[in-house]
């Protein structure tokens, strides 16, 4: 089983939503807890569908409105039996696929300050003492260094920042640390967990994330070239004239899209794989700015490609007695459908008639005898 952990630094952006449904398929990953998602609550269903319908989240948004944890499984693997949701953890079992108990799983994100992340310690040594004879995972970014070593850059690590989790290492029979990369994101198992599975290895992956586009240029400098004939002609010929210029800058810049991330992605992977080895080389520092520009680049282009090739479809297809003209119909309509409703004491409301009658009421209360 493949459980990992990825601080994502907002899921909002169709491009890193993307990214994230390509990971977590290339690497067959089948529990991930995803930090820092910054969604809000209203808008998690939309963006956890896009990942894909194979995947069960939870959240922990009903302790923090911004969603800074999400846990998800993949229901054909197995599944992940939530027991506790905070601020800064949640912590479950995870189940196999034939929902036998594989260990105990805690996703960590710790606060920006030392005083705020001291409950969380207090938290997780109270776990540790409820599942002390079994194995037991913790994974995620706990925001805290754990010795000097761990900071490269910037002001020096003071005892003042590593004494509380050091002593939450300490005081934590067995813990240990497989192999720390990134030093804020960990992965810990406890005595039980190195016996069991202690052979498996940490895999810390690469971070992963617009040049003008010459279109203007090409638009202008064709356009202002002169031609003969009456103004309705002369539109007309420059239109068809600049047709081929079109295709042409087409053909050169911006074909085999697909080709061109898997290209700016694979030289990402590679500054970042460089830098792990030497993060003080500036001239990598300045190559993964340039490389992580270039691939959000071609991720927008994809993006604004499929968003026309959309557009096109509807055009062919949306006005004609098709079955995708009904498609987009029925979806309309369930859009605009109100399903479920909450009346002022808190019942929830599903017949229609019953929704029908809570809203009618609700504008005679609001506006008076007028409305009638």
């Amino acid at each position: 089983m493949i459980v990992c952990a990825w601080n994502i630094r907002g899921l909002n952006d169709p491009n890193k939503t993307r990214t994230l449904k390509q990971f977590l398929s290339k690497n067959n990953v089948d529990v991930i807890a995803v930090m820092e998602t910054r969604v809000k609550d209203k808008n998690k269903d939309k963006v956890q569908q896009k990942i894909g319908k194979a995947w069960t989240w939870h959240c922990n948004s009903a302790c923090n409105p911004r969603g800074r944890i999400w846990v998800g499984w993949n229901m054909v693997n197995g599944s992940v039996l939530v027991h506790t949701t905070h601020e800064k953890f949640i912590h479950g079992e995870i189940m196999g696929s034939k929902g036998v108990f594989v260990c105990f799983f805690t996703a960590v994100y710790g606060l920006h300050t030392v005083e705020t992340r001291r409950g969380l310690w207090a938290s997780l040594t109270g776990i540790a003492a409820s599942v002390s004879n079994a194995p037991w995972l913790i994974i995620g970014d706990f925001n805290a260094v754990l010795n000097t070593q761990d900071r490269i850059g910037g002001a020096a690590v003071s005892r003042y920042e590593t004494h509380d989790f050091e002593e939450f290492i300490a005081n934590t029979s067995g813990l240990g640390d497989a192999r720390v990369a990134s030093r804020i994101d960990r992965a810990l198992g406890n005595g039980c967990w190195m016996l069991q599975f202690g052979h498996i290895a940490v895999d810390y992956g690469n971070t992963s994330i617009l040049d003008h586009s010459p279109l203007l240029t090409v638009v202008t400098l064709d356009w202002n070239r002169p031609i003969q004939g009456n103004p309705l002609s002369c539109i007309w010929f420059k239109l068809k004239r600049l047709k081929s210029k079109l295709k042409q800058l087409h053909k050169e810049e911006f074909a085999g899209i697909d080709m061109r991330i898997q290209q700016a992605q694979v030289s990402l992977d590679s500054v970042q794989a460089q830098l792990v080895d030497d993060p003080s080389d500036i001239l990598l520092q300045v190559e993964e700015k340039r490389c992580t520009k270039d691939l959000i680049k071609w991720l927008s282009v994809e993006e604004s490609a499929l968003k026309q090739k959309s557009r096109i479809n509807w055009l062919s297809n949306g006005d004609s007695n098709s079955r995708f003209f009904f498609a987009s119909v029925k979806q309309r309509r369930n859009t605009n459908r109100i399903s479920l409703l909450y009346n002022d004491q808190g019942l929830k409301l599903t017949d229609p008639d019953v929704i029908t009658r809570e809203i009618q009421n609700f504008y005679n209360k609001l506006l008076g005898d007028c409305c009638q």
